[in-house]
């Protein structure tokens, strides 16, 4: 076995490693919170989405780049109902790379979209953020999507569901092609456990995709791993 061969083995297992460290301290978190505060969560969380689509969380992170005049971006998208998620990681940090986002999201979740809900604009706050915030609106619209910037209702819900989102260790910062590659490998194995091995406190114990299983027509799904194709657009 070459030494590239090993490093990736070995990268691939810190990075499970990591994944079920993260799960138990969320879960050690809620237990310590009490079982009554678990259940007004799961109880918000059917009032805010009582069906696959109702409200999809999205949330954009902003990815450093020191020898680079532009930053880049992870956009992340969450089925508040199931807690699927899908993401993908652009070279460039623009309006055009929310529409691509849009474009993809609604493509690949399994469901039809009702509402998206970003914190204020898709993108992380700039001069130009009214203008990504009503053109983005504008071009959900148009395909029948409402989109709305304001909190969910309690701040322990919205607090717990953002820990579900991606947070790799390479998110602080990319330098290279190679990091580059790192970090989609690191994504693709955090969004094939989280969607179908992650068994979640917020959903009685059950991954995103058994809880895909409940709602009809989902009963007969089996593993959710849609193809991450153009992973690092440009997004320009």
């Amino acid at each position: 076995m070459n030494g590239d061969m090993k490093n990736g083995r070995f990268r691939m297992a810190q990075s499970e490693e990591t994944l079920q460290m993260a799960n138990h301290q969320l879960w050690t978190t809620l237990s310590n919170a009490g079982y009554a505060i678990l259940m007004n969560i799961q109880n918000d969380i059917r009032q805010a989405a009582p069906e696959p689509g109702a409200l999809v969380l999205i949330q954009a992170q902003e990815i450093p780049r020191p020898n680079s005049t532009f930053d880049s971006v992870l956009l992340s998208a969450m089925d508040t109902c199931t807690h699927i998620q899908l993401a993908r990681f652009y070279f460039v940090s623009s309006l055009a790379a929310t529409i691509d986002f849009l474009d993809f999201i609604v493509k690949a979740f399994p469901f039809p979209i009702a509402e998206l809900r970003t914190d204020h604009s898709p993108m992380s706050p700039s001069d130009s953020t009214r203008q990504i915030e009503h053109r983005f609106t504008l071009a959900a619209n148009r395909i029948g999507i409402r989109h709305s910037i304001r909190d969910l209702p309690g701040k322990t819900l919205e607090s717990i569901l953002r820990q579900y989102f991606f947070d790799g260790a390479v998110l602080k910062g990319a330098e290279t092609p190679q990091d580059d590659q790192a970090l989609i490998a690191e994504l693709q194995r955090f969004l094939f456990f989280h969607n179908n091995h992650r068994s979640m406190p917020t959903l009685d114990g059950k991954t995103p995709v058994e809880k895909l299983r409940t709602c009809e027509p989902h009963g007969q799904i089996g593993s959710f791993d849609p193809p991450l194709a153009n992973q690092g657009k440009n997004g320009r």
